[in-house]
């Protein structure tokens, strides 16, 4: 990291971009349209631009997303058609079908719906699975004595494992390891500022579930986090801010 003094402001300057994970929950989370999580993936656009941050998926992350794409696409579409059905439907009361108004009125309600849902959600859509496609390094797991640790941790009953979905979510935490374990290059030094995991899967990653715990990785998996400085988090919006938030530091 350096710095730089100017006008008794302190400056951070980023030599060195943020490596980024994000489970596949957060991804589908994007996809909800809300204003906070469209903002949130703008700004992560923003700072992938800007070479603040490198994306990285593990394989199992990509086939997860593969899978959940196309159906919820289509979702989406249904529920502005049925939007627009029952609007159609419910206009009819208010003007006679002949009535000019009542056309209007219905090409002003169509073009809204369209608006509001079909073409800002599919677009949206679209933008993410864009970024996956373009701008993801896939992280894959090919080490056999971790895949060996893998099988151990399940028989150990170790986290992630305990849920029917827990061994995907093992390989995407031992994919992480394995990568980011060689994360030094030949000068000895990291390629990164920070490295960071964000998901929402409490129950599988996190010491616990309330307020408290939910921010803490589990205990089992620690030990390897600590050894490539992996950052867990479980709220990709504060995580933003973080790496958002370092450019500037006053003194």
């Amino acid at each position: 990291m350096v710095y730089f003094k100017k006008e008794n402001d302190m400056k951070y300057i980023w030599d060195k971009p943020n490596a980024l994970i994000l489970d596949t929950n957060i991804w589908l989370n994007f996809l909800n349209g809300s204003e906070q999580e469209v903002q949130t993936f703008r700004k992560m656009e923003e700072l992938i631009a800007a070479n603040k941050i490198i994306l990285f998926a593990p394989e199992q992350v990509l086939l997860e997303w593969n899978r959940h794409y196309t159906s919820i696409i289509q979702q989406k579409l249904t529920t502005t058609k049925d939007t627009l059905d029952q609007a159609k439907s419910l206009i009819k009361y208010f003007h006679e079908p002949t009535d000019d108004l009542y056309h209007q009125s219905l090409e002003k309600i169509e073009s809204q719906i369209h608006l509001n849902t079909n073409i800002q959600n599919t677009s949206l859509c679209k933008d993410i699975d864009h970024l996956i496609k373009n701008k993801v390094t896939p992280l894959k797991l090919t080490n056999s004595q971790l895949k060996t640790m893998l099988i151990e941790f399940g028989l150990q009953k170790k986290k992630p494992f305990g849920h029917k979905n827990s061994t995907g979510d093992a390989v995407i935490f031992f994919s992480m390891y394995e990568n980011f374990s060689n994360k030094f290059n030949n000068n000895n030094q990291c390629d990164y500022d920070q490295i960071y995991f964000v998901t929402n899967d409490v129950h599988d990653f996190s010491e616990g579930t309330d307020d408290e715990k939910r921010p803490i990785l589990h205990h089992d998996l620690k030990e390897l986090a600590d050894e490539i400085d992996l950052n867990y988090s479980d709220d990709i919006h504060t995580t933003m801010n973080v790496i958002n938030n370092k450019k500037i530091f006053n003194v």
